[in-house]
């Protein structure tokens, strides 16, 4: 096995986090790691679009958006970024 020290950080992280994760669930090939970590990354992605939208939108109309528009622009964003 290769080591770790000439790869990039990020790299070095995934690939030990993977060591792990095969330590304990045995059967877990290369491919379901990744796309456990793709989905995940995904699903962070959507939110932190989400957040930024309710912020951007918040500033532009100069008014403070109730939990109900926050929700709704949360939901509207997800649902086009799906598409």
């Amino acid at each position: 096995m290769r080591k770790n020290e000439n790869l990039p950080a990020w790299l070095a992280h995934n690939l030990a986090l993977e060591q792990q994760i095969a330590a304990f669930v045995p059967g877990v090939t290369r491919w379901e790691t990744v796309a456990h970590y793709h989905a995940r990354m995904l699903a962070e992605l959507k939110r932190e679009v989400g957040r930024l939208v309710v912020q951007a939108t918040a500033k532009i109309t100069g008014k403070v958006l109730t939990a109900d528009d926050q929700h709704r622009l949360a939901e509207e964003t997800s649902k086009q970024l799906a598409a």
